[in-house]
């Protein structure tokens, strides 16, 4: 499996108005065209459509977004097929590659920042 980054080059508001997400979409996939099936399946909202008219999806039109395979992208070749980025809401985690540690390095761990209640007031002027 490879990993594809997706990425819009034609913005036409008419062609993005059945999907929920118009930017840049990092997937894992078979190949290009499952690549942009993926992203149709993940951003495409269902709307109704006037009869006679196709419906179609812009992230499997060539024309309207390019896919193009990835290296070195910081994502696992190896796993479930599935849109990597951006993380949606209800979408489930992504899978990223776990960068090793060095003998003797600390944690990459992050502590949570304190956060200060601090109430400030200003001085009163007095006539």
């Amino acid at each position: 499996m490879a990993i594809y980054k997706l990425y819009p080059v034609d913005h036409t508001p008419m062609k993005w108005q059945s999907s929920l997400y118009r930017g840049e979409a990092i997937v894992r996939a078979d190949n290009e065209e499952h690549a942009r099936q993926l992203g149709t399946n993940e951003f495409t909202i269902t709307r109704p459509i006037h009869r006679g008219k196709k419906k179609t999806s812009p992230w499997e039109d060539p024309q309207t977004v390019l896919c193009q395979p990835l290296s070195n992208a910081g994502y696992d070749d190896n796993g479930p097929k599935q849109v990597l980025s951006p993380r949606l809401p209800g979408q489930k985690s992504q899978a990223r590659k776990a960068r090793p540690e060095k003998p003797g390095q600390k944690s990459q761990a992050r502590k949570p920042k304190e956060r200060h209640n601090t109430l400030w007031t200003l001085p009163v002027k007095k006539s």
